[in-house]
């Protein structure tokens, strides 16, 4: 139990009374990345200190030690601002996967009936950590989503030498026994094993750039990080505030103060509203739109910016769904954004 109080010390978790289970709510109610598909409610398992003993309580534990077992082996992440929580999902469609709740509350997910080998595990809450030590979030992630999570496999790679020098394990055992549980061919969000070997191979010798690297640790720049250090702008958006954050051509509105009666559909502070690229003086990317039964649906959506830089106004098709969120026809939609200060 000393271990487990020093993990809770290490991390910052502030620990309530019982165990529970939530949804999280990809672009509603939290950030999921390392998980590709937006809009979707996945119930999460998570508990707390005082928890009577189960089995998925003792699963947990179990991440936790191995997470103890990383901070003792890397000393610069022992003092790392970030506060991270453990959790576990049993949806068949997760195996894992990073996110920040609002707030910035910072959550690595696994699934257990996904991976069961001890070894297999270290490398891949290593990865897990990596995406948030490295500052990627979900907006960074559907940009080089392959770049992102090469960077998160050579972070655990270099874990794996700290913690193979303090003889907790081998390269062997932590890499190879996880490669089985990696896609061979890759996929649109994922490169293919192979590159993530290579890559696992490059942090052992070599080690992480994202050591020492600064991270936002809290309100909208934990949810979607922005270059600079003062705040990104604010812009009104039909009666809702915004704010730009701007990342080399990146381009995201988040909304910062709904309007009144949009919490109705699921939009609050930090839901994600447009995400594209600046080319010039144009935008292109992705416009959400938000239902109460459907969540976040994404479409396409372009534009100009004004002559004097304080308008941008996109323009795209929304999908109009029916009840059973199936997408029934299509909308003519103009988003105007009109500069506000900072």
């Amino acid at each position: 139990m000393k271990a487990y109080l020093g993990l809770l010390a290490a991390f910052s978790l502030v620990a309530s009374a019982n165990a529970y289970e939530f949804q999280m709510t990809q672009g509603k109610d939290s950030f999921i990345f390392d998980f590709p598909d937006n809009g979707r409610s996945i119930r999460v398992y998570q508990i707390d200190e005082n928890e009577p003993h189960s089995d998925a309580m003792e699963g947990l534990m179990h991440d936790r030690f191995i997470m103890e077992d990383i901070l003792n082996a890397v000393p610069e992440l022992k003092e790392h601002p970030l506060n991270f929580w453990n959790g576990r999902s049993f949806d068949p469609s997760v195996n894992a996967f990073a996110a920040i709740r609002f707030g910035g509350r910072r959550y690595i997910v696994l699934n257990p009936a996904w991976l069961h080998d001890h070894w297999a595990r270290i490398f891949v809450l290593g990865h897990e950590l990596g995406h948030h030590i490295c500052g990627h979030t979900a907006g960074l992630m559907r940009e080089r989503p392959w770049e992102r999570e090469l960077e998160a496999d050579r972070f655990s790679g270099m874990i794996i030498r700290a913690m193979e020098q303090s003889g907790n394990l081998t390269f062997q055992e932590a890499v190879g026994n996880a490669m089985e549980f990696l896609g061979e061919q890759g996929s649109v969000s994922h490169p293919p094993r192979y590159m993530r070997l290579q890559a696992a191979v490059e942090g052992y010798n070599s080690g992480s750039p994202c050591v020492g690297r600064q991270v936002p640790t809290g309100g909208v720049a934990s949810n979607e990080s922005y270059s600079g250090g003062a705040a990104p702008p604010l812009w009104n958006h039909n009666g809702s505030v915004t704010r730009l954050i701007a990342d080399g051509s990146s381009r995201k509105f988040i909304y910062e103060n709904p309007r009144a009666g949009l919490s109705t559909v699921g939009i609050q502070s930090g839901s994600l509203l447009f995400a594209g690229r600046k080319n010039g003086d144009s935008y292109s990317g992705t416009a959400y739109v938000y239902s109460r039964n459907c969540g976040a649906s994404a479409f396409q959506v372009s534009g100009t910016i004004a002559a004097d830089q304080r308008m941008v106004t996109m323009y795209g098709k929304s999908p109009k769904k029916n009840g059973s969120c199936q997408t029934v026809d299509y909308s003519d939609e103009t988003l105007t954004f009109v500069f506000s200060g900072d």
